[in-house]
């Protein structure tokens, strides 16, 4: 029984000077503690030009880094564009948290729900990256693509045959 009474009287005393050296959190403080700030979000307003027929879906896919490019994407969609398409033109928005991103469109111009390649790989079908890169020799980089998304970003991707 003494054992327990001992217990308690430290417990007491060392709450009081946990307290004693313990300053409170100031008005700010506090307030800052209480809120968690949700990720920013951004828009991408993207607009696909030189699409050339209502046949088919536009493949847009979405990547944040050099790693994951062309392989593990973070968004992929797709957006009829029959019914979409104004003279050669189709609009769509993407909502991402804010970052930097690069994005590869496909038009699937056969329906058929796979890109069509040539035996090296090359894209038969129209094809379009941001900041329209056209890559010359090997694969797309990353870096000549990539954008940062803050808060509404505008790209105009023009597809190639």
């Amino acid at each position: 029984m003494r054992s327990h009474h001992n217990l308690q009287a430290v417990t007491i005393v060392m709450s009081w000077l946990l307290l004693a050296f313990t300053s409170p959190l100031t008005a700010e403080e506090a307030s800052v503690a209480d809120v968690v700030e949700p990720a920013s979000m951004g828009i991408v307003e993207l607009t696909v030009t030189n699409v050339k027929t209502d046949v088919g879906n536009l493949y847009i896919t979405v990547y944040d880094s050099k790693k994951s490019w062309l392989k593990e994407p973070v968004l992929s969609t797709e957006v009829l564009v029959a019914g979409n398409r104004v003279e050669d033109v189709v609009t769509t928005t993407l909502d991402l948290p804010a970052g930097v991103y690069a994005i590869s469109v496909h038009h699937d111009a056969n329906d058929n729900q796979k890109m069509e390649t040539t035996f090296i790989g090359l894209p038969k079908e129209p094809v379009g990256l941001s900041n329209n890169q056209v890559p010359r020799f090997g694969p797309p980089k990353f870096k000549k693509s990539k954008f940062e998304l803050t808060d509404v970003y505008q790209e105009s991707i023009k597809l190639q045959d």
